[in-house]
């Protein structure tokens, strides 16, 4: 599943490091229906940041698709907001019962 891992520089323009070719490309405006995270605080808006903040989100991910309870396919989803309002709701409805 392909995604995107992105931040928007100063000039407004936004930066996109590609999950299947590894590639950087720069847009003006964000792409639609594409699933794209955003850069964490705490890294550095750069090529270098951006390439650390991929390495550490496939590790992340992984451990959340390997969790026996939550078991969250997070790159399945359009962005950090949906991944985490999806999750929600399909906890909430777990508990409900």
């Amino acid at each position: 599943m392909s995604y995107k891992i992105y931040f928007q520089q100063e000039d407004g323009y936004f930066r996109m490091l590609c999950s299947s070719t590894n590639e950087i490309t720069v847009h003006k405006f964000m792409p639609k229906k594409i699933n794209a995270f955003a850069l964490f605080k705490g890294y550095k808006a750069s090529d270098d940041g951006i390439h650390k903040f991929h390495e550490d989100f496939k590790q992340w991910s992984k451990e959340l698709r390997c969790n026996n309870i939550l078991s969250i396919e997070y790159k399945k989803y359009y962005s950090h907001h949906s991944a985490v309002e999806m999750t929600f709701k399909r906890l909430c409805k777990m508990g409900a019962s």
